[in-house]
């Protein structure tokens, strides 16, 4: 297995997180899928795998100073399927303003121009961030993608033998 201090899972809400989270379970590493509430860094150290709404998604860059030689997935879907998604499940607020500021109550519902431009504006940030890391410690995993589970392992150090089931949670 590679060598790393922590794992951090950096997509967004309803991009296979947390079917991601359950598969690298069966390393045998720790794994914190926090749902979009923020988890005390002080809890950083008993953890092998954050995969959090807030503070992967959007602080990156710090948990890279903070946790150096960590490792960085990030997950995607379709822009179309995503948008789609988002507005089934937030149907009556502001998923952006959920994600972003924390409050979604009260708010106007996304549009799908809106959803769109977040998502490819989160996309170009983190890709940004990317560039300045080794490739060996940045994964681009799709949802769509049938080789996810080959392209975890070989980016986690693991031979792959398809023995383990990558699983496909689908929910809300």
């Amino acid at each position: 297995m590679k060598k790393f201090n922590k794992i951090f899972v950096c997509g967004i809400s309803r991009t296979g997180t947390k079917s991601l989270g359950d598969y690298l379970q069966l390393f045998d590493l720790k794994v914190v899928h926090n749902g979009g509430q923020v988890l005390n860094p002080s809890m950083f150290s008993e953890i092998d795998v954050l995969i959090d709404d807030k503070q992967t998604q959007f602080l990156y860059e710090v948990l890279n100073q903070t946790h150096p030689n960590s490792l960085f997935i990030y997950t995607n879907r379709n822009t179309k399927s995503w948008v789609d998604k988002i507005i089934d499940w937030k149907r009556d607020y502001s998923y952006i303003y959920h994600q972003t500021i924390g409050i979604g109550e009260g708010t106007h519902p996304d549009t799908k121009e809106m959803l769109t431009s977040f998502k490819q504006q989160h996309f170009i940030r983190f890709k940004s961030f990317a560039t300045e890391l080794p490739n060996d410690r940045v994964l681009y995993l799709d949802l769509e993608d049938n080789e996810k589970d080959k392209k975890v392992c070989e980016f986690l150090g693991y031979e792959y033998t398809g023995e383990m089931e990558y699983p496909n949670i689908k929910y809300r």
